[in-house]
């Protein structure tokens, strides 16, 4: 339910299977990412990317599971968007587009997993995080990508998601898991938001 503008997931059965968008072509290794946590690295876009009437010509992208367009915002890219929505939501109004977030962490990852990698070569441009364990549990890895069109189109590809000896990974979570992108300009009015609890809702906008 934390989706705002997701345009398509791909999903594909059995779970380690390719999903069908699946690019094999991961790119370079974004190196400032290995072996971290909790940290970001800005990318220049080879091409203007439209969102919500903006263009945007860079991207941050965190361990956490999300890039940023434009410059990073003071919560830079997190790992408990569950906990604090309101972060998520408006982050010094810049958007967040998270094919699956939640608390990764590559500081005990080696051996060529636990790495995340950008392919700016054409279009798509392609974000892949390739066996990345969480801070829970590092030994139990996923593999994910973003990709982003020219024309504006976001496609999340899920291939191998908690693979691993851990069991429950997902309900031992501290911070949950969130999927989806943001708004740069929602009208978040800077009170708490407590997950499952819609607030107060202003008719007066209608309808909705």
């Amino acid at each position: 339910f934390i989706g705002v503008l997701l345009f398509s997931i791909s999903f594909y059965l059995p779970a380690q299977a390719q999903a069908p968008l699946w690019q094999d072509n991961f790119g370079d290794e974004l190196t400032e990412l290995t072996g971290c946590d909790d940290c970001t690295e800005m990318v220049n876009l080879p091409f203007p990317f439209p969102f919500n009437g903006v263009i945007y010509n860079m991207a941050y992208v965190g361990t956490n599971g999300c890039i940023q367009l434009g410059e990073e915002g003071s919560n830079g890219v997190d790992y408990d968007y569950w906990s604090y929505m309101e972060e998520f939501l408006s982050d010094d109004g810049q958007p967040l587009i998270c094919p699956i977030e939640t608390d990764w962490d590559l500081s005990a990852q080696n051996d060529g997993i636990g790495k995340v990698y950008y392919n700016n070569s054409g279009n798509p441009l392609i974000f892949t995080w390739v066996d990345v364990g969480t801070n829970q549990d590092t030994s139990t890895t996923s593999t994910f990508q973003l990709l982003i069109f020219s024309d504006g189109t976001i496609v999340s590809n899920l291939n191998g998601i908690l693979n691993g000896p851990g069991e429950n990974l997902i309900d031992d979570l501290d911070n949950g898991i969130i999927v989806g992108v943001t708004l740069s300009d929602f009208p978040f009015d800077g009170e708490p938001i407590v997950p499952g609890d819609p607030g107060p809702v202003d008719l007066s906008q209608g309808p909705f």
